[in-house]
C-alpha cells in the first residue's frame, strides 16, 4: 500500500485537500452554532436531581391520597417554581385532593435527550403518575424540520411510556420569544413565532391524541388585552412572575381536568396570588381559565 506522505507533492491535490478541509470545518462550525442556538448542548449531569424537591418526591412515592404530577421540561418549567404554583392553584378548596408535583427540568433540555436519561426513566417507573406535563425546548416545535425529526418521535416515546403506567400526558405549549426567533427565521416576530408554536403543539396533539395546556395561547390573549403586560423576564425568552403565573393557571386547569374527568366546573384557588397584586392575579386567572376551557384552534400571525 502506498502512503500519501511518501508520494511527490502535487500542488493541485494540496489545494483541493485544503479546500475540502476548510469546507468541512466551516460545516462543523455551522452545525455546532445551530445546535447551540437551539439549546442543544447536553444538559449538565445532575441538573435534574438538583431540581427535584425531595419532600415532594417522597409524597409522590408515598401511599397518601393525592394527584401525582410529573413535569418534564427545562428552565421554562423551572422558572419561578412553576410546579409549586400549579400545586397551590390546583387546590381550590380544603376538600380537594392535594397535588404532589415533581419536576425533571435540566436547563436547556430537549425531549429527545430526556427520553434516554436514566434519571427520568427512573422517575417514570418509580411513581404511578396521574398526570405528566411535557414541555419541549422553546424553539423546536416552531421549526418544522426539528418538530418532525426530533420532537414528534420523542413525544411518541414519552406518551407510550406514560400511558403504559396508567398516567395521562399533557403537552405544555410554550410562548414565543418577545422578538421572535430571528436566529432561525429572518424577520421573525413574537406573533409569528407564537403562531408556529401553537400549530406545532396542536399537530403533536392530533398525531398522538394528547391534550394541550395552551399556555402560549393564553399569553397571546393576555397581550391582546394588555400589550404592555410584563410577561417576559429581562432576556425576552423566559417568563416573568406574571408569565409563569398565567402558565400555572392553564396547567392547573389541565391537571384538574385530567385527574377529574367529567368535572365541568374547573376553577383554581383564587386566593393564591404568588405575590402578585390581587387585581393582576385575578385578571391572569380569568385569561388562563378562559383559554383552558376554549383554546384557539389556530392563531394568526399579525
Amino acid at each position: 500500500m502506498r502512503s500519501f506522505l511518501l508520494e511527490p507533492v502535487d500542488r493541485s491535490r494540496v489545494k483541493t485537500w485544503l479546500l475540502v478541509t476548510a469546507t468541512v470545518a466551516v460545516s462543523v462550525i455551522v452545525v455546532f452554532s445551530v445546535r447551540e442556538a437551539l439549546g442543544n448542548g447536553t444538559p449538565r449531569r445532575g441538573a435534574a436531581a438538583s431540581t427535584l424537591a425531595a419532600a415532594q418526591l417522597r409524597l409522590a412515592e408515598s401511599s397518601r391520597p393525592g394527584v401525582r404530577v410529573l413535569f418534564i421540561g427545562n428552565s421554562f418549567t423551572a422558572a419561578n417554581s412553576l410546579p409549586n404554583m400549579v400545586r397551590r392553584l390546583a387546590a381550590p378548596s380544603s376538600g380537594s385532593r392535594p397535588v404532589f408535583p415533581v419536576a425533571y427540568d435540566p436547563s436547556g433540555s430537549q425531549l429527545h435527550q430526556a427520553v434516554v436519561d436514566p434519571e427520568l426513566l427512573q422517575l417514570l417507573r418509580g411513581v404511578r403518575w396521574n398526570v405528566v406535563v411535557v414541555q419541549e425546548q422553546s424553539q423546536l416545535p416552531a421549526l418544522p424540520y426539528w418538530l418532525h425529526a426530533s420532537t414528534l418521535p420523542a413525544v411518541r416515546q414519552l406518551v407510550a411510556m406514560i400511558r403504559s403506567r396508567g398516567g395521562e400526558p399533557v403537552l405544555f405549549e410554550t410562548w414565543g420569544y418577545e422578538q421572535g426567533d430571528p436566529m432561525n427565521i429572518t424577520w421573525d416576530s413574537y406573533r409569528a413565532m407564537q403562531t408556529r408554536l401553537h400549530a406545532g403543539y396542536f399537530y403533536l396533539s392530533h398525531k398522538e391524541d394528547v391534550p394541550v395546556a395552551a399556555v402560549g395561547d393564553a399569553w397571546a390573549q393576555a397581550l391582546r388585552q394588555r400589550p404592555a403586560a410584563p410577561m417576559w423576564s429581562g432576556d425576552g425568552k423566559h417568563p416573568s412572575l406574571e408569565g409563569s403565573y398565567l402558565a400555572a393557571v392553564v396547567i392547573a386547569a389541565a391537571v384538574l381536568q385530567q385527574s377529574s374527568p367529567g368535572h365541568k366546573a374547573i376553577t383554581v384557588n383564587r386566593g393564591y396570588t404568588a405575590g402578585l397584586a390581587s387585581a393582576t392575579a385575578a385578571w391572569l386567572q380569568r385569561v388562563g381559565l378562559t383559554t383552558a376551557r376554549e383554546p384557539s384552534p389556530a392563531l394568526d400571525a399579525k
